[in-house]
């Protein structure tokens, strides 16, 4: 019997079993040559389009003429809200759900037109083609060579299980609602990281200004400029890894966050050490946007550099010095080319202002705690996202 692990409340009645093709229409659109192209008019959708609308990125857009539209759309017809468009190369079988009747156009063989009808509502197809069953089949029979396609005679003949109309609704509201929450929760994550950034700037001193334009009340005194290497020491210990059961791989720390992922209980071959309260950074680029503030002692790769505070400067400061612009733009001239990173001689002596201890704390306490924040929103984030394909494994045949 074809029916899901989850079901909502109601539908009891097993589900069909067909090929996509003999259910619903699925062709492609006219040609469209790129010196046809224009800067507005009606968007022209590409593969490229697809994905990033897809991903939630942006990517540079283009567009046809209206006279051209028209000429197109007697040929091969209009889009319509509901309507499913499919990446056919690149990325393959990634879906895009039409939002409405405005006219849109597409690139031939870049991307399949699934037309939504009265047997298989559009936004079902859109959420099929997100279910890991699904992705699985496409990479199984899909062309495999330099670039991988999907073609439509495949479409057509992709396996699909559906129920009646009103459950397809029923799970397509389900999931376009979880969809939104995700949005809300990437929007909340967005906005802290793009805080965070702006108090950066702020919160310290910018060029040819000794006291930067945000500071918490009752500090009044002027920053004293001092170079890097008299803020920052790099810690340099060895000792037996086998002391400790707690290792950090570049790949442990987590872009923009200060936080750590992955299994870092294995032991490595390095025996350098780091210490509670260093702050562990990522200096081979592209890396150089990874660093965490370390809880306890542990044993940590050799392409991630452990600083420890120098006299006068607090650890959650130093966490935050390594995140500045001054610190990251000499990072940023590396001291190699075939595997470039970031160079200590360099960064020693670059200077930058620096409060006085009891202002050093309470800006050091501040960034960590909206670090925590943003991991804290991260981690939300990816657990309804992984509630998202639980949902698609278990709602979908």
């Amino acid at each position: 019997m074809n029916v899901p692990e989850i079901r909502f409340r109601g539908f009891t009645d097993a589900w069909a079993q067909r090929k996509l093709g003999e259910v619903v229409d699925i062709s492609s659109a006219s040609r469209v040559h790129k010196e046809d192209w224009t800067s507005t008019g009606v968007p022209f959708f590409r593969s490229s389009d697809v994905t990033a609308a897809f991903n939630n990125t942006d990517n540079t857009k283009a567009f046809i003429s209206y006279d051209l539209y028209e000429k197109l759309a007697t040929k091969s017809g209009k889009v319509n809200k509901n309507d499913v468009l499919i990446t056919g190369g690149g990325s393959i079988a990634i879906p895009y759900l039409i939002p409405s009747d405005e006219p849109l156009y597409f690139k031939d063989a870049d991307l399949l037109w699934i037309k939504s009808n009265s047997q298989l509502n559009g936004m079902f197809v859109f959420y099929f083609y997100n279910s890991p069953n699904l992705r699985n089949y496409v990479l199984s029979i899909s062309h495999i060579g330099t670039i991988s396609h999907y073609t439509i005679e495949q479409a057509k003949s992709t396996p699909i299980c559906f129920p009646k109309l009103n459950e397809q609704t029923a799970i397509g509201n389900f999931f376009r609602t979880l969809d939104d929450t995700i949005s809300l929760h990437k929007r909340k994550l967005d906005g802290l990281k793009e805080l965070k950034k702006g108090y950066m700037q702020l919160m310290f001193p910018q060029t040819g200004e000794r006291v930067p334009r945000v500071r918490f009340a009752g500090f009044t005194e002027e920053w004293e400029e001092r170079k890097l290497g008299e803020m920052l020491n790099l810690r340099s210990e060895t000792g037996n890894p086998e002391d400790y059961d707690f290792d950090v791989e570049l790949e442990n720390l987590v872009s923009n966050t200060g936080t750590l992922v992955g299994d870092t209980s294995l032991r490595t071959q390095s025996t350098t050490l780091f210490k509670k309260g260093d702050t562990l950074f990522g200096r081979l680029r592209p890396y150089l946007n990874k660093w965490w503030l370390a809880d306890r002692d542990g044993v940590k790769s050799g392409e991630i550099w452990a600083f420890y505070p120098c006299e006068n400067v607090c650890e959650k400061f130093a966490y935050v010095v390594v995140q500045s612009k001054t610190f990251l733009d000499e990072a940023n001239i590396s001291a190699g080319t075939k595997m470039p990173r970031a160079d200590w001689g360099r960064i020693t002596e670059a200077t930058m202002f620096s409060p006085s201890l009891p202002e050093q704390t309470a800006i050091g306490n501040f960034f960590r705690n909206l670090d925590e924040q943003i991991t804290a929103q991260q981690n939300k984030l990816e657990k309804l996202k992984q509630l998202k394909v639980a949902y698609l494994q278990k709602m979908f045949v």
